[in-house]
């Protein structure tokens, strides 16, 4: 056998062996910088700081490496590599192998993302977990690294058309979930079945609405007898004046007032934005005092379609769905499809067909990708062509 360490892509330090034409690697526990490294001697140099105590540290590893194979080699076995990696960590730290299973790590990957992630995106990632248990359970397979072959695929898709009946955008941002939990495997020197990279994130253009200036005006001027519908009423009125996230409106307040301007801190992103603070705006948080209600996104989502039937927005609008390859189409009142998000999409849209500038508007909206960016724009192929015939004169 052959025992060599080396430093991996994250200055970590990984035990390498080779024995009767199996290769075992392995984290251990200790890192290193390249320039402080020893690529012939395996070791680290002289010259660092805490050379002595690493060194002795590896020759450790080395010794006990060595003789918990030749443990293996005394009854004459020869180990699979996963009962040699085992046994070494067990000797060196006097405990089972180190190394997370994926649900272990798909959990710990939530635990660190609860500092800088959104409450939703942690949301679509225990989701994601969940999904993949049960249908783990359903198909009878076991959540293991190896187990993210092409077949993994077929199943999930299965379970997410056939039993839960998902759309395909549902599932592809289940795909899209995981593969970015396993890169991040990756770059912790696990070692997922590579196939996994082939995978597919399905992704249709959906039907989201948007309200024009007209509709806006509507639910503006409505009046209320219940304090629950009019607070949700002023909430995405909010949206469509400024364009911000439901959860960025809710944490509103008068610091957030920057020289007739709103500056927020956005909770996905952590990163400042800065957009519209007109008179309506204004008023509204005057009316509330600078502290808005707070309302639950999914309270909020159910009553502000009751708003919406209020103001008589009913026009039919058709919806189609995809679970795989079977389409079904229907026609719904309008009113149905409003949601926190259609103030988001509603502020880009009427300012869009008014001619605003698409860079200045992803400057407000705080999106990074065009792409993205065209997405919220909800602009019918027959609005499109009046707004460029308008340049002519015509």
């Amino acid at each position: 056998m052959k025992v060599n360490f080396y430093i991996g892509t994250r200055e970590n330090i990984l035990l390498s062996i080779s024995y009767n034409g199996k290769r075992l690697q392995t984290t251990i526990g200790l890192h290193c910088s390249k320039k402080n490294w020893n690529p012939n001697k395996k070791r680290v140099k002289s010259s660092a700081s805490n050379s002595m105590d690493i060194n002795k540290a590896l020759d450790n590893v080395e010794h006990i490496s060595k003789m918990v194979y030749y443990e293996f080699h005394s009854s004459n076995k020869i180990p699979c590599v996963k009962s040699f990696k085992n046994q070494i960590h067990l000797t060196l730290k006097g405990k089972e192998n180190n190394e997370l299973t994926f649900i272990e790590f798909f959990n710990d990957f939530i635990s660190k993302s609860e500092n800088n992630k959104a409450k939703s995106t942690i949301a679509d990632y225990r989701y994601t977990l969940n999904s993949l248990k049960e249908c783990s359970s359903i198909f009878k397979f076991d959540l293991t690294w190896d187990c993210f072959e092409m077949k993994f695929y077929d199943d999930y898709m299965s379970y997410q058309f056939s039993y839960k009946k998902n759309s395909d955008n549902l599932f592809g941002k289940r795909i899209k979930v995981l593969k970015t939990v396993l890169n991040k495997a990756v770059d912790y020197d696990y070692k997922p079945n590579p196939s996994y990279k082939k995978f597919k994130v399905l992704q249709r253009e959906s039907d989201d609405i948007y309200l024009n200036d007209k509709e806006i005006k509507e639910i503006a001027s409505l009046s209320f007898d219940r304090k629950d519908l009019e607070e949700v009423r002023d909430l995405f009125l909010i949206g469509c004046y400024t364009g911000l996230r439901y959860s960025d409106i809710q944490q509103l307040d008068r610091e957030n007032i920057k020289e007739n301007q709103l500056r927020v801190r956005c909770k996905k992103t952590n990163k400042f934005i800065t957009t519209l603070l007109i008179e309506p705006t204004f008023d509204i948080l005057c009316k509330y005092e600078f502290c808005l209600p707070n309302v639950h996104n999914t309270i909020f989502n159910r009553k502000i379609k009751e708003v919406g039937k209020l103001a008589c927005i009913d026009s039919l609008q058709e919806t189609e769905n995809y679970i795989g390859i079977k389409r079904t189409v229907k026609k719904v009142p309008k009113y149905e499809l409003i949601t926190a998000h259609t103030s988001r999409r509603s502020f880009v849209t009427n300012l869009y067909k008014k001619g605003a500038n698409v860079v200045g508007l992803m400057g407000i909206t705080g999106h990074k990708k065009e792409s993205t960016f065209l997405r919220y724009v909800k602009i019918t192929k027959k609005e499109s062509l009046n707004q460029i015939m308008s340049f002519f004169n015509y």
